[in-house]
């Protein structure tokens, strides 16, 4: 008996991480974000400089600005320059979504073109409201290449492009591997509270790696790009927590990475105990219909992305509150008040509100 309850239990694991990954492909293919970026051919060059045939010179951004990220990852794109001048600006195939890319490339990316390289260095367009963090990395990968074209690359920019981000993928790659692997054979309070810390300082605010709907999807949408060495010397870290995420649950390791891993878990684990003599007891009731509310919004945000209405709102989970640097206000804001209520309600954003939670727990 106990041998065909727990053959059942495996079939039941194998039959809900094959939804999952069956849920985030249909999103991945009605979404097919950045897609109107991508021409027929020419995009797996990743060669930095180009010079073609009539003298124009090409700078290909994949590997110089791989570690600048929109919230759906960096924003590869190719800068034809001509005579000293921005002649055109293609993006290549990215995760980024598609309504926010085309209001960034026609207001801050063609008021590039015709500008000659020095003026464009000079040049601080400014971000589009609403897709501040899109237009940033789009802004930064463009002064990477411009820096290369005019060979009068920052110090800085030489630094964060190689020995910063190399620090910024060790380090995600460290933290990630503690996570996945130490909890399984090692457990005290103490290294509990260190790999929290961890999480959120590393993963979250300086290296901006988690698993989200945005970083799910992409991976599923382009499959080839994981035999790609480039793309899996920059996203490793990425890609080990999403195996985390999706297949540690058929090995008897539920929530593992929501308990362990995730940077936006870990912050309201450890608000949570800062203000544990301050607990709101909220009735069996009420922690029912807030778990149904969450229910009810996935529902509602797969069924706008399969009918194609807008796959926007995977710009606007709370895990885009970690790169500061470059999120809305609003997401800023949403993320204060969710630490605030961390003091008081354990894991509120987890339990209640998270799109991505509610699919892995599936």
């Amino acid at each position: 008996m106990r041998k065909t309850n727990k053959s059942h239990e495996v079939l039941r694991c194998i039959l809900t991480t094959a939804t999952c990954l069956s849920i985030l492909l249909s999103i991945a293919m009605s979404s097919r974000r950045g897609d109107t970026a991508t021409e027929a051919g020419g995009d797996t060059d990743t060669a930095t400089v180009t010079l073609l045939s009539n003298g124009t010179t090409v700078i290909n951004t994949t590997s110089i600005a791989a570690d600048l990220r929109g919230y759906g990852g960096d924003v590869p794109m190719k800068v034809y320059i001509s005579r000293d001048r921005i002649d055109s600006i293609r993006i290549l195939p990215n995760n980024e979504t598609p309504e926010f890319l085309d209001v960034v490339r026609e207001e801050v990316v063609s008021r590039y073109i015709g500008l000659d390289v020095k003026a464009a260095l000079r040049a601080d367009m400014d971000a589009v409201t609403g897709a501040t963090m899109s237009s940033e990395c789009i802004k930064g990968t463009l002064r990477r290449a411009l820096a290369v074209a005019a060979k009068t690359a920052t110090q800085d920019d030489a630094v964060d492009g190689g020995a910063g981000r190399m620090l910024k993928l060790t380090a995600a790659i460290i933290v990630s591997l503690m996570a996945a692997l130490l909890p399984l054979f090692f457990r005290s309070k103490t290294y509990r509270m260190v790999q929290l810390s961890l999480n959120v300082v590393v993963l979250g605010f300086y290296c901006g790696t988690f698993v989200s709907y945005s970083s799910l999807t992409g991976m599923m949408r382009e499959p080839s790009q994981l035999l790609d060495t480039a793309y899996l010397e920059t996203h490793i870290a990425l890609l080990l927590l999403a195996f985390v995420a999706l297949f540690y649950p058929l090995f008897g390791k539920k929530g593992h990475y929501c308990a362990w891993c995730c940077p936006l878990g870990s912050l309201q684990d450890i608000t949570n105990k800062a203000g544990r003599r301050r607990q709101w007891r909220l009735t069996p009731q009420w922690v029912h219909r807030l778990a149904i509310l969450r229910r009810v919004l996935w529902a509602v945000l797969m069924l706008v992305t399969w009918t194609g209405v807008t796959s926007s709102w995977m710009d606007y989970e709370l895990f885009a509150a970690f790169l500061w640097q470059t999120a809305s206000w609003l997401m800023l804001v949403f993320l204060a008040v969710c630490v605030v209520l961390s003091l008081f309600v354990k894991r509120p954003y987890c339990r209640f509100l998270c799109p991505t939670g509610t699919l892995l727990k599936i």
